[in-house]
């Protein structure tokens, strides 16, 4: 089962297309969103609804910034690198808001708090902080998932799904 996972990213890395738009950046065959390149801040909510609309515009559907899916596979690493070289904390598209504890992607699929990317002391504070975000933690530089309240205006990345 392993190898097939492998076999069909490599497979959907090699059939990929470039961007609809310049506003997106092409990592490994996924095309992101960063809106942080345009000093763009927003709730969690708002900034859902800013890819949203950038997906009607384009006709092409985009919403927050997902990892781990069959077409981001090949893009997840570095599009998580590329978090921690921009240096600022990104709202991504998860939330356990729905049921305390039970973290979940737009799409519905879960997140494991069990998932390497999840900072060691995260997610850390109960019905308080319920959406998604990355930002870098540590002594290495490197991005990791931590929840925040889905009020504050933050940066965030956008993904062509």
């Amino acid at each position: 089962m392993w190898l097939f996972h492998v076999s069909l990213c490599v497979v959907i890395a090699f059939a990929s297309s470039e961007c609809p738009s310049s506003i997106f950046e092409d990592i490994h065959g996924t095309c992101y969103y960063f809106s942080s390149d345009r000093g763009e801040r927003h709730t969690w909510q708002e900034a859902r609804q800013f890819c949203q609309d950038i997906g009607a515009l384009l006709d092409v559907k985009v919403d927050l910034a997902e990892l781990d899916t069959e077409a981001s596979c090949m893009s997840d690493g570095l599009m998580m690198q590329k978090i921690a070289g921009k240096g600022e904390r990104v709202w991504l598209g998860g939330t356990d808001e729905g049921s305390e504890g039970a973290w979940y992607w737009n799409s519905g699929r879960s997140i494991s708090i069990m998932d390497s990317l999840w900072y060691y002391t995260e997610p850390s504070s109960g019905t308080v902080q319920n959406c998604l975000i990355a930002w870098v933690r540590g002594d290495y530089n490197r991005a990791y998932y931590g929840d925040n309240e889905c009020s504050a205006e933050d940066a965030f990345v956008c993904m062509i799904l």
